[in-house]
């Protein structure tokens, strides 16, 4: 493998620096370079029919009508050797990345080899020994008794945990009860008067009962014959009638019942005709 594959391509600088030599120059050119990228000392000799070959013409027409074109691209050196400027300065940075990453890798290898090396010191160490000076006896006596006593507890937990003895049968068949049902709210009569009377009302169908109750109890006591009575005058005005219903907990809230209502417009209309036929 070349010591670098990868050449980089400044296409814009590339294109600009050549847009006045012919296209066949052009692609001598490229050859050129590329060679000269994958020669270590980023050069090339300074022979016509050698330079004609990788540049891919005849010698005749590499001397007499490429090789004018691009020679002012190159730069000759020592020994008879040509190179490219920008080449060779590209070469050398691209020689110092190589070296910094490989630099980098070497350091990440050993930080990891070290880790590795620790790890494995720690996983070959002996574990601590008992002393052997500290003796504790315990004869076959204390076993019994320990294994005796472990059998007496396991029992005493099996008998308290089951009320018919461990193993009962007819216990385990024995479903447990279920949890009891929360109990539905209970309403006072006067409020559940009211309730009735205003659900009577246009649309009143969609007030939620327990908020409504809610603000009953803040109310304190109440005439409920008042209250029923506030009630038949709010059905019988306007915006009831045009279905623009309050929620009964608003209607509670603002003490309805001690509002004056107005009539709904037919209701108007009747009284005033009455009034005429008693004229």
């Amino acid at each position: 493998m070349a010591e670098m594959p990868i050449l980089p391509l400044y296409v814009r600088d590339l294109i600009m620096d050549t847009n006045d030599i012919p296209p066949a120059s052009f692609g001598s050119y490229v050859r050129l370079l590329c060679r000269m990228w994958c020669e270590r000392g980023t050069d090339l000799p300074m022979d016509m029919d050698k330079l004609a070959r990788i540049a891919g013409v005849g010698p005749r027409q590499f001397k007499n009508k490429i090789w004018p074109d691009i020679a002012g691209y190159f730069m000759a050196l020592e020994g008879g050797r040509i190179t490219q400027r920008r080449l060779r300065k590209e070469k050398e940075k691209a020689r110092q990345l190589t070296a910094k990453r490989k630099e980098f890798g070497k350091r990440g290898g050993e930080a990891k080899a070290l880790n590795a090396k620790k790890t494995a010191l720690a996983n070959a160490t002996d574990l601590p020994e008992q002393n052997p000076s500290i003796h504790i006896h315990i004869t076959d006596k204390d076993v019994s008794d320990v294994d005796r006593s472990r059998e007496i507890t396991k029992t005493e937990k099996t008998d308290t945990l089951s009320p018919g003895g461990a193993g009962d049968p007819v216990l385990d068949l024995i479903p447990e009860a279920p949890p009891p049902k929360p109990k539905a709210q209970e309403y006072p009569e006067a409020f559940e008067t009211f309730w009735r009377a205003w659900r009577e009302a246009p649309r009143a169908n969609t007030d939620p009962k327990l908020a409504a109750f809610k603000v009953w109890k803040r109310l304190g006591p109440i005439d409920i014959s008042a209250v029923l009575a506030g009630v038949k005058r709010y059905k019988r005005s306007p915006n009831p009638q045009r279905g623009y219903h309050q929620q009964a907990t608003r209607w509670l809230g603002n003490r309805g019942w001690e509002d004056d209502y107005e009539a709904a417009p037919s209701q108007k209309a009747s009284s005033i005709h009455s009034g005429f036929a008693a004229l």
